[in-house]
């Protein structure tokens, strides 16, 4: 097995495949990629987490839609919703702040309802 800087958990909450991510990994070195992958399986517990955002402001047709960390139509009025595995659970969680919810269709297809 190779060798890696041993570095502080991202955020002190796990490892989160985002954008963000790649900031935990500046300051690690991986003889090979199978010590990259064991690294994020026992960081994630084996899950990969993205960071969800919705918009605080509806579409004309009354929506907020939630969107990825990272993703090229993330809105500037936007509300934090958490990591989470997929966009189900983001959906979820925005539903406690707005009745009406959508998935955006660039970065969260699979919830894209309308």
């Amino acid at each position: 097995m190779g060798r890696f800087v041993p570095v502080t958990r991202y955020g002190g909450r796990g490892f989160f495949c985002s954008a963000s991510w790649m900031a935990a990994f500046t300051a690690m070195t991986f003889q090979d990629t199978e010590d990259m992958v064991r690294l994020l399986r026992l960081w994630s517990g084996g899950r990969c987490m993205t960071a969800y955002y919705v918009n605080t402001a509806a579409q004309p047709t009354g929506e907020h839609e939630v969107h990825k960390q990272g993703c090229e139509w993330m809105p500037q009025s936007r509300t934090y919703l958490g990591e989470f595995e997929s966009c189900g659970p983001a959906i979820a969680a925005a539903r406690q702040r707005y009745r009406k919810v959508d998935g955006c269709a660039t970065c969260a297809p699979e919830c894209h309802t309308r």
